[in-house]
């Protein structure tokens, strides 16, 4: 649940700080949406594909082929990429909607539970938010606040002319198929087939370079193959381990221990 900033001092009035130091708050994140200007350091490391959402066209970086989950983080809560979307890096802040506040994930900082009061290097005081975090945050988010609309914009655009198709990604786990639908990508048979003033509008509007980089980032799938191969694996291992748990504890039952 996301406050915007100027609430913190009456949010503070009654819960403790703590700042989890771990990437858990997205370990069931499986997109993430990013602008113009990660695009180049993106596409390197993850497929990219589009999404509708709130009736806007948005492109999102891919972590996972399942709902629910993110193969980018680690067991222990680590990031397992080279390169950390905007939006991750600057958590727990991020925009509004309507990007004109900057707000603060309530639920990443607080902890009522907790016995002792800890102060970390997000505030200057326990009503005030430290004016270093939020340039900090401020510096990390301006340049997905400044690409941002720009880039619905031309996935829009590249909507409008008939260039996204679904995207359909299905995973087979012993007996169970998972399916994650919503997503979009380029259909590449459309895009060659452009005439040269279309072609040329869409260059102009720079929004065939968002499509090329899409239509490159497919490659990254096949990391994204291999990270669910290794969960199989992991998970297979560890279905052995508790295999002969359960066997060893069976056989010593047969010896009454």
């Amino acid at each position: 649940m996301f406050k915007a900033v100027t609430t913190v001092a009456d949010l503070l009035s009654d819960s403790k700080i703590l700042r989890p130091l771990n990437l858990d708050f997205c370990r069931n994140t499986p997109l993430i949406e990013i602008g113009g200007s990660e695009i180049n350091e993106c596409v390197r490391e993850f497929p990219l594909c589009f999404t509708y959402t709130d009736n806007s066209w948005r492109l999102c970086v891919l972590m996972s082929a399942e709902v629910g989950s993110n193969y980018y983080v680690s067991p222990s809560s680590g990031w397992t990429a080279q390169y950390i979307p905007s939006q991750i890096r600057a958590w727990p802040f991020g925009y509004s909607e309507d990007l004109e506040h900057l707000e603060v994930d309530r639920d990443a900082i607080f902890d009522p539970s907790s016995d002792e009061e800890k102060f970390t290097d997000l505030y200057e005081d326990r009503n005030r938010l430290s004016s270093v975090a939020i340039d900090k945050a401020l510096g990390i988010l301006g340049e997905f606040k400044k690409t941002r609309d720009t880039t619905r914009h031309l996935s829009h655009l590249l909507n409008s002319y008939g260039l996204l198709k679904p995207l359909r990604l299905v995973v087979q786990k012993e007996s169970k198929t998972t399916n994650f639908e919503g997503l979009y990508q380029i259909d590449e048979d459309r895009l060659y087939d452009l005439d040269d003033q279309t072609l040329q509008i869409l260059h102009k509007k720079r929004a065939l370079s968002i499509a090329y980089c899409q239509v490159i980032s497919r490659i990254n799938f096949g990391k994204i193959q291999e990270r669910v191969a290794d969960l199989l694996k992991m998970e297979k291992q560890q279905s052995e381990i508790q295999s002969e748990i359960g066997s060893f504890v069976s056989d010593n039952e047969k010896f009454g221990f």
